[in-house]
């Protein structure tokens, strides 16, 4: 609210100015004034807010994973990771090479250290496309099997360096309505679905 209020503020100044260029006009606003936040103190502020808000959530979630172990994992998550199952996701068993993933999982792991909720989402779009690029066993890479790679990037992160409850309340909380739609809703969905498998139905307790 607080930064919508300052997003209002400098329309109102401006608006005459910008008022041609109507919605992406108010978003770049928004956005611009984000990024002017978040290069302060205040930023770092709210990040740790948030952070700490979700330490316990992280922090269960991170257990569960190590108890589970990488076949554990694949178990839940439907993969087959046998030598003959030909599937692209083999190579990123065991955790120590990330095989095809290793794209992603070198943008995704820069998430927490990122300044503003748009440089953060602006890295998990990129990931997620990097994801949706290595060929899969069917016609396409759809939101289920997106989800599971997701999900394997995730661990190998160790849980966006075991803040991935926190990451993904921040974004939803704090990037601009204006973008979320389209492939940065979908990507912000499918983070939020992944973290909700992964703490409903990965490990038995």
């Amino acid at each position: 609210a607080f930064i919508d209020l300052l997003a209002g503020y400098a329309m109102d100044r401006w608006g005459d100015a910008l008022g041609g260029l109507g919605d992406s006009a108010r978003l770049a606003v928004e956005v611009s004034v984000q990024e002017g936040l978040f290069a302060t103190g205040l930023g770092a502020g709210l990040a740790e807010l948030y952070r700490s808000r979700y330490a316990a959530r992280d922090a269960a979630l991170a257990r569960r994973l190590v108890d589970l172990g990488w076949e554990g994992l694949a178990g839940a998550l439907g993969l087959d990771i046998s030598e003959d199952a030909g599937s692209p996701m083999l190579s990123t068993f065991p955790i120590s090479s990330a095989g095809p993933f290793e794209s992603a999982v070198a943008i995704m792991a820069t998430v927490p250290a990122l300044p503003s909720p748009y440089r953060k989402l602006s890295a998990l779009v990129t990931a997620c496309t990097d994801l949706c690029r290595i060929p899969a066993s069917d016609d396409g890479v759809g939101g289920e099997e997106l989800m599971r790679r997701v999900a394997v990037v995730l661990v190998r992160t160790g849980g966006l360096g075991g803040r991935v409850a926190a990451e993904a309340a921040l974004l939803a909380d704090l990037v601009p309505d204006g973008l979320i739609m389209g492939e940065a809703g979908y990507v912000l969905a499918t983070l939020q679905g992944c973290l909700d498998f992964l703490e409903q139905h990965v490990g038995s307790t």
